[in-house]
């Protein structure tokens, strides 16, 4: 395991290991979802399974990307369909610790940089900032920050 920036105490690499031990083979498992907006069809997969790594999730507008994401992160109900996120139906159970999303709003201060809100939110750390290759932007007025561009 890596520590990236600030190394963490003993007790929280045994925590994190703790809680990798309990996590299922699958982390997405999505089977015959669908998502009904009156009697519009706005989303239908039949078979999803993500077990871990990098997964893009793309498509034109409309197709049902942010639907998907919403469902998967229990802010939307599915009309039908299991969804299972590490194993729990994200909209009947907690998943919010197990889980990261940012959607469309932000409620980000628009006047301030990417630096200066994530130091606002929580610890800035460069090494990160670095991975995830959003150094370059860190010091625009978040409100200047078109989405999905860098």
């Amino acid at each position: 395991m890596e520590a990236i920036g600030n190394v963490p105490n003993e007790r929280a690499y045994k925590d994190k290991e703790r809680v990798y031990r309990k996590v299922p083979a699958e982390i997405v498992r999505v089977r015959n979802l669908r998502k009904y907006y009156g009697k519009v069809l706005a989303l239908e997969i039949g078979y999803f399974d993500f077990d871990g790594g990098i997964c893009v999730i793309r498509g034109p507008n409309g197709s049902g990307k942010s639907t998907f994401l919403g469902i998967l992160s229990g802010l939307i109900k599915p009309s039908v369909g299991e969804v299972k996120v590490f194993g729990k139906d994200p909209y009947r159970e907690n998943i919010k610790g197990l889980i990261g999303f940012v959607g469309h709003k932000t409620f980000l201060f628009e006047d301030l940089s990417g630096y200066d809100n994530w130091r606002f939110f929580g610890n800035f750390n460069v090494d990160l900032a670095e991975i995830l290759g959003i150094s370059h932007i860190l010091k625009r007025p978040v409100g200047h920050i078109q989405g999905g561009k860098g």
